[in-house]
């Protein structure tokens, strides 16, 4: 017993340096106050899509609201085989405009990264901008992101990724943690040495792109940002840069369902087997290790009393970490009223992250069909 005691204290302690360590980088990171309006750099907008009719007006919309300074940004849609109404929609959109074009991915490709390469082989921009097709966002999200990119001289940029608000606890559940995963991509990049990127919301440079495409793992078919982010992390690990600013954000609406919700984060889970980045495995490692031993210890309370007064422990510990990092991060976004689901959530929590660690690694994971590894 007592060397489980002292495992569980290290353990406890290392989440919480961990956490400080992310706190810590939030804090380095400056508001984005725009210096430069009026941008030379080209820009073209990326979005790969498959069977997006449902979302597509949402993200159509965003577009034609865009505030954009300068010459409008080229928009590229790469289709990724849609078997309904994505293409007639997008085709409508696209006509009469010259800056909107709708490309095909070839029959012997498929899939999100093959779609990506396409689009960033045809675009013309010298800047890349990436989206994904269920996302909106505010009238100065391109033009913001531009002029970060241009005043920091970055080789890439990482955006904000938000749930949209709506009712009900499942969707303050998911909104909630999304702003913890916020919280710990932009710490990560605040201390330099990022352990997180979304490709809903980031811009690179087009020729980085490409010359760094061959070397990303295509074993799974998802994950074109997680290793986008290991690749650029051994050369260029201190032009990557998190954008701290609202205007900057692309929202996505939470999962209706409970099977879509822990389907989509297994697939997440499934594709770190190929991940390579110490920082990235150790911080994957110890958030699964720490929720999984309160569901065990809990589960061997059956045999021991005991354990319950671990579990107990290292729930509390946990819990007042998760709460310091999620309250800065909320705060600043005005959303500190999703603090009141921060209890009922951390008794979820670990049983969640416990459920989609394991079943991701022992699965095998789909989306829209088609198996991702």
């Amino acid at each position: 017993m007592t060397a489980i005691v002292l495992v569980s204290v290290c353990i406890c302690i290392g989440y919480c340096i961990l956490v400080m360590q992310f706190i810590s980088g939030w804090q380095s990171l400056a508001d984005h106050s725009p210096e430069n309006t009026d941008f030379d750099i080209s820009v073209s907008l990326i979005i790969a899509f498959r069977n997006e009719e449902k979302n597509l007006p949402g993200l159509i919309k965003t577009l034609e609201n865009q505030s954009f300074h300068g010459s409008s940004p080229e928009i590229i849609f790469v289709n990724d085989h849609s078997v309904d109404g994505s293409i007639e929609l997008l085709r409508n959109f696209a006509a009469g405009k010259s800056n909107v074009r709708l490309l095909e991915l070839e029959d012997k490709f498929e899939g999100k990264k093959q779609a990506l390469a396409l689009g960033a082989e045809k675009a013309q921009g010298e800047l890349l901008v990436f989206t994904d097709a269920d996302c909106q966002a505010g009238p100065d999200w391109i033009s913001t992101l531009v002029s970060k990119f241009t005043d920091s001289g970055a080789i890439l940029l990482a955006g904000p990724v938000l749930i949209s608000p709506s009712k009900g606890y499942f969707a303050r559940f998911q909104e909630l943690e999304q702003y913890s995963l916020l919280a710990s991509t932009a710490g990560s990049f605040g201390r330099g040495n990022p352990i997180m990127l979304s490709g809903a919301n980031l811009a690179i440079k087009r020729t980085v792109y490409l010359d760094n495409l061959r070397h990303l793992e295509y074993r799974a078919r998802s994950g074109d940002d997680m290793f986008l982010l290991i690749r650029l992390k051994q050369i260029y690990c201190r032009q990557l840069f998190f954008i701290r600013d609202k205007k900057a954000a692309v929202w996505v609406d939470s999962k209706n369902s409970l099977r879509t919700f822990l389907q989509q984060r297994m697939r997440w889970t499934s594709k770190s087997r190929f991940y390579r980045d110490p920082a990235i495995i150790f911080s994957a490692i110890l958030v699964m290790v720490i929720n999984l031993l309160i569901l065990l210890f809990l589960l061997a309370t059956f045999f021991n009393w005991r354990f319950l007064i671990i579990a107990t422990g290292i729930f509390i510990i946990k819990s007042f970490a998760d709460y310091f990092l999620l309250r800065m991060v909320l705060r600043y976004y005005n959303k500190e009223s999703l603090l009141r689901n921060f209890a009922l959530s951390q008794f979820l929590y670990f049983l969640y992250i416990s459920i989609t660690g394991i079943g991701g690694s022992l699965l095998p994971s789909k989306w829209k069909g088609r198996k991702t590894i």
